[in-house]
């Protein structure tokens, strides 16, 4: 059509329609547009493919070369006269065929030693590289053992220099600790030799003044008081004395504590002393070890530089042995591209075969041993072609036949009555949960309108006797639909106005919900309830009503209450409570407060 036409026709490797290209009888016009009008030619099969792309792939193109890209995109190579030539030889061509696939197969065999040959001298010159490579790794592992070795001896010899300064400075500590000492005893004995002068001066102060008392009586009453004082003086003389003589005795203990200490210094010193020359010998033989540590060391650098010597040598015979690697991968290289273009050939060659035995199976529908069997050669091809054609338009004018419809029909028929049972059921199913949930949604409504009536008037109630007066009320916030509706709680203490719970002080909200949960229980009694210090910000006065209607609503359910609240204790009959007399020893006590009374008659 035009459009094709006009999509193929500036594209550089179109030739042109095939039934323009070839010269005919105008008679015979018709039988050549029907057979080659849908046929494009292109200079070759790189064209061909691209202008295949262009068309989508929907109509026959013939390149010059003779190459074939059938609609759907399929290729059949070789030229049209080679087919037309091959069409009385098949058996001869494909006999050919398999002679030059079984040689193909035996040249690439051979190849295929060659190249397994070739990669097993690859792999044992890599073995030799590895081999290679390991022992240089070896020997740089030693290298550096022995480096850490030196490294460690030479730490070492610095912590013993290190120590040997360390016990230098200790001796140094001690002698001045020694001197330090020696100069205390010296001050101490120089300040005993004043105190003992000030005795004797004062002793012949004395002595004199007793002198002077015999000489003269007469002044006995004037001396007196002179004698008394120094009497006075002389006792704190005396105590001065005997301080220092305890002075003197602790400086003595001292003095014998620091001369013990100098021994012990003095031991130490020798003891460090012997130390320091062990010491100095050890280092001395950590020096000639390290002497020896690094003549070892030369001898390890000099094998060392031997085997870097040997390491060289075996990378350049590894290189050489990669360049003769390279030279046998090159032929390799050749090698293989000469059998890539073998195998390229051979699968061209198959390509070829199975094009031959697929038009004879598309076009004749027939396979090739039935046709080596049963059909006889023809001596007159065009008669037989102009008979194929008169068979193959015969066939044509038949039109379409679905030879699996009635089977289809079937299944398709099975299929839409399952699904048509399936659908009724499911609508069945849905009709019914709607008409269950609607009756389960009247139920919950009515049963919930009860219930909400019935605790409404209960609320009301039990209002008023908690609170003794006021008023109450629950209300709905949307009564029109009970199954999603709120519950408002209102309500007006004594005094106050009609509010909402929300404007009430903590202790009216606590004794409202009290309120909503005993009308509850009236309305559905349980058999016991378990209350957790619910009145805790109850005043007294509530405290005490809320005991009292407790007390008179625990003759249909029995109460466990916890609870600080000395008005909800008294009205218990029962009192239970936890003591720890001792640190994490817990003991419960036990109370029944219903037999006070019977207690009280008998105190009485």
């Amino acid at each position: 059509n035009e459009n094709d036409l006009n999509k193929i026709k500036g594209y550089q490797g179109f030739v042109g329609i095939a039934s323009e290209l070839v010269q005919f009888d105008s008679a015979y016009a018709s039988v050549i547009e029907y057979l080659l009008g849908q046929v494009i030619v292109t200079t070759n099969l790189k064209a061909a493919n691209e202008a295949a792309r262009i068309l989508g792939y929907s109509k026959r193109i013939v390149t010059l070369e003779g190459d074939i890209v059938n609609p759907g995109g399929s290729m059949t190579g070789g030229s049209l006269q080679k087919k037309q030539a091959n069409l009385l030889g098949r058996q001869r061509e494909i006999e050919e065929l398999f002679d030059k696939i079984k040689q193909m197969k035996t040249d690439m065999i051979k190849k295929q030693e060659s190249v397994k040959r070739i990669d097993q001298n690859l792999q044992e010159t890599q073995a030799s590289m590895e081999s290679l490579r390991q022992n240089g790794e070896q020997q740089r592992l030693k290298e550096q053992e022995l480096q850490g070795i030196y490294q460690q001896i030479t730490y070492e010899h610095k912590n013993i220099d290190e120590r040997l300064q360390l016990l230098q400075q200790e001796v140094n500590q001690l002698h001045e600790e020694l001197e330090q000492n020696m100069h205390k005893e010296n001050h101490a004995a120089k300040e005993l030799q004043l105190k003992e002068n000030i005795e004797k001066e004062l002793k012949k102060n004395i002595e004199q003044a007793e002198l002077t008392r015999k000489q003269d009586e007469s002044i006995k009453e004037k001396t007196t008081q002179t004698i008394t004082d120094l009497k006075i003086a002389l006792a704190k003389l005396n105590q001065e004395k005997d301080g220092n003589q305890a002075l003197v005795e602790r400086l003595t203990v001292e003095r014998n504590e620091v001369v013990t200490q100098i021994e012990q210094h003095q031991q130490a010193m020798i003891q460090l002393e012997q130390d320091l020359v062990e010491q100095r010998k050890n280092k001395e033989g950590v020096h000639s070890d390290i002497e020896q540590l690094r003549i070892h060391k030369d001898n390890l650098q000099k094998n060392l530089e031997e085997k870097r010597m040997n390491r060289s040598r075996n990378v350049q015979e590894i290189e050489s042995e990669e360049a003769g690697i390279k030279e046998k991968r090159k032929e390799l290289k050749v090698v293989e591209s000469e059998l890539h273009k073998l195998e390229v050939k051979l699968n061209r060659l198959d390509v070829e075969l199975e094009n031959i035995l697929a038009q004879l199976t598309e076009e004749y529908e027939i396979s090739y041993e039935w046709a080596k069997q049963y059909v006889e050669k023809t001596e007159d091809i065009d008669k037989a072609k102009k008979e194929v054609r008169q068979l193959k338009q015969s066939i044509q004018s038949l039109g379409e036949v679905n030879l699996g419809a009635i089977e289809e029909f079937v299944r398709v028929s099975e299929r839409h009555d399952f699904l048509s049972t399936q659908k009724k059921d499911l609508v069945e199913a849905k009709q019914t949960l709607h008409t269950v949930i609607g009756e389960v949604d009247q139920e919950m409504t009515n049963r919930f309108k009860e219930s909400f009536d019935a605790i409404r008037e209960q609320f009301q109630s039990v209002f008023s006797k908690l609170f003794g007066g006021g008023r109450a009320d629950l209300i709905l916030s949307n009564p029109e639909n009970l199954l999603e509706t709120g519950v408002e709680i209102v309500a007006q203490p004594p005094g106050k106005k009609l509010q909402n719970l929300a404007l009430l002080s903590g202790g009216e909200k606590a004794l409202t919900a009290i309120t909503l949960l005993f009308a509850i229980l009236r309305v559905k009694p349980v058999p016991f309830c378990v209350l957790d210090e619910v009145e805790a910000a109850l005043d007294d006065a509530n405290v005490i009503r809320f005991s009292e209607y407790l007390r008179e609503f625990s003759k249909h359910t029995q109460f466990i209450v916890v609870t600080h609240r000395k008005g909800t204790m008294e009205g218990a009959d029962v009192l239970y409570g936890i003591t720890m007399q001792e640190s994490g020893v817990s003991r419960l006590v036990s109370v029944k407060l219903e037999e006070k009374e019977k207690l009280m008659q008998m105190v009485e």
